[in-house]
């Protein structure tokens, strides 16, 4: 059986000239803030989420964005987001757009396997406003738990350059078979193994690396899995991941000490989230 959610998004007769969808020459963003990389910062955020993500982004601006200077870093945070699917949902996107000047949105259709066309425009959006004045850019989904004085701390210690740093997935095998999320037909990818590659929901790179990324993607055709694709990049450049295992993959309700010293853990609710960025300063009182 094959995943029918795969092949109607990138199916083996669909176009996969990443240049089609990007167009590199034209300006495509719908809405930009004001300020995106205007001045000159160590940490660049930009969370991902959807345009219907509004509770979610609400609690992010709660938490993480305040922290913007942490241990000398100066750290901005931004939303991106594809196209809304209908006019009122869009209207309430540039109301919020006007009230918070927080949100990047592109041209594009949101979809679990448009994440490789949203971290291309990501990449675009970077590479043409935020070369001088950047040095790190970390990108986190919303359903992320971070911990921002701990990623700083590490880049701190981190190589300013040549740096794409999470958590390292190698000698995977892509699945052929069934209704995986992560299905990959042989016209897709006819390798036995994917490259090495940095888990999808959060990693960090050094500003120097996103446009060698961005213009090997207008060579190598797109493929639908976001993480695994920028593994395939990172190989056409020459680029040597790090891992770390403070990129979390896994939740970790059940030991929230855990918390303390991690960077990032993923897939909570907005509720887990929210009790969790309540708990931390009872946390790091109490945890040795």
């Amino acid at each position: 059986m094959e995943n029918p959610e795969v092949l109607k998004a990138w199916n083996c007769t669909a176009l996969r000239n990443t240049s089609i969808y990007i167009q590199p020459d034209k300006e495509t963003v719908m809405l930009m803030p004001n300020d995106f990389c205007n001045t000159k910062i160590d940490l660049l955020v930009i969370v991902y989420t959807r345009p219907s993500d509004y509770v979610n982004r609400q609690l992010i601006r709660r938490t993480l964005v305040p922290q913007k200077q942490v241990s000398g870093y100066l750290i901005e945070y931004y939303f991106l987001l594809g196209k809304a699917n209908n006019l009122l949902l869009q209207e309430q996107i540039n109301t919020e757009y006007r009230t918070y000047n927080d949100i990047l949105q592109e041209n594009f259709i949101e979809n679990y396997y448009n994440l490789t066309l949203k971290t291309m425009f990501m990449f675009k959006n970077v590479k043409r406003r935020c070369l001088e004045n950047t040095k790190f850019v970390l990108k986190v989904d919303c359903d992320v738990y971070v911990n921002i004085p701990n990623l700083v701390a590490m880049l701190k210690l981190s190589k300013h350059n040549h740096l794409l740093l999470g958590h390292l997935h190698h000698t995977v095998f892509p699945k052929r078979s069934g209704f995986s999320k992560w299905y990959t037909p042989y016209c897709l990818y006819n390798g036995n193994i994917y490259p090495s590659y940095i888990s999808g929901p959060a990693y960090v790179m050094s500003i120097d690396i996103i446009p060698k990324l961005y213009n090997a993607s207008l060579v190598r055709p797109i493929f639908h899995l976001e993480d695994v694709y920028l593994g395939m990049l990172a190989q056409d450049i020459g680029l040597q991941l790090t891992h770390s295992p403070l990129f979390d993959i896994y939740k970790t309700i059940f030991t929230p000490c855990k918390l303390v010293d991690l960077i990032t853990s993923h897939s909570y609710s907005t509720t887990q989230l929210s009790d969790i960025y309540a708990s931390i300063p009872e946390l790091n009182r109490t945890c040795n």
